[in-house]
């Protein structure tokens, strides 16, 4: 893995989620199926430490602002979000400027969950996400989905094998490499030949 900063890009990005829904792990599905924490914004960073060209990869967290949910007109604050991860990025298209206008993305970690609620407590969980992204010059742009366990404990003991689900896009400003060098890399090597020297001497030929 290259560690180098010529080679790395960080991006900052914000975002909003366009749905967060909270589905129940309990099974029973005809009372309390899920929640909707509405919508909401987002902060994140990344860091993209191996670009090779096709394929990219990086680590980043992103901070998920208090989820909410209404109950009998009354806004309520359920829980705060921290997922943090491996990323990955398959480039599709590529141009000659080296502006990568379609990439597959992928995000594999862990969420740190928070509850705001008294008498609950969100255990940490398992973290997945992937969508569409595009670049331009210092900008990039993206949709995602993202999955996250959120298990918890109620203040009876109860506990529950609960997850999350959301949708959103991520806009980002890149900075360090922006350049995506796709182009076949040519080595060039040198080649050291040993031949013979003749040296001619009156009466005789001597070969070195």
């Amino acid at each position: 893995l290259s560690l180098s900063l010529v080679a790395s890009e960080i991006q900052i990005k914000g975002g909003y989620d366009f749905g967060r829904n909270q589905i129940n792990g309990i099974g029973f599905t005809e009372f309390n199926a899920g929640f909707d924490f509405g919508n909401g914004p987002t902060a994140g960073a990344e860091y993209i430490f191996d670009n090779q060209g096709e394929f990219e990869w990086g680590i980043g967290a992103e901070y998920k602002f208090d989820k909410k949910i209404k109950v009998d007109g009354e806004s309520y604050k359920i829980m705060r979000q921290i997922p943090v991860y491996a990323l990955g990025k398959f480039n599709l298209i590529t141009t000659k400027k080296g502006n990568d206008v379609l990439y597959v993305l992928g995000r594999a970690g862990v969420a740190l969950n928070e509850s705001k609620v008294n008498g609950v407590k969100y255990d940490n969980g398992l973290y997945v996400a992937g969508g569409l992204g595009t670049e331009m010059g210092p900008v990039s742009l993206e949709a995602i989905y993202e999955r996250a366990a959120t298990p918890f404990t109620n203040a009876r003991g109860f506990r529950t094998n609960d997850y999350q689900e959301s949708f959103g896009l991520r806009l980002g400003l890149r900075l360090g490499n922006l350049v995506n060098d796709r182009t076949a890399k040519v080595t060039t090597v040198e080649k050291i030949v040993y031949v013979d020297k003749i040296v001619k001497v009156p009466g005789e030929t001597v070969v070195t």
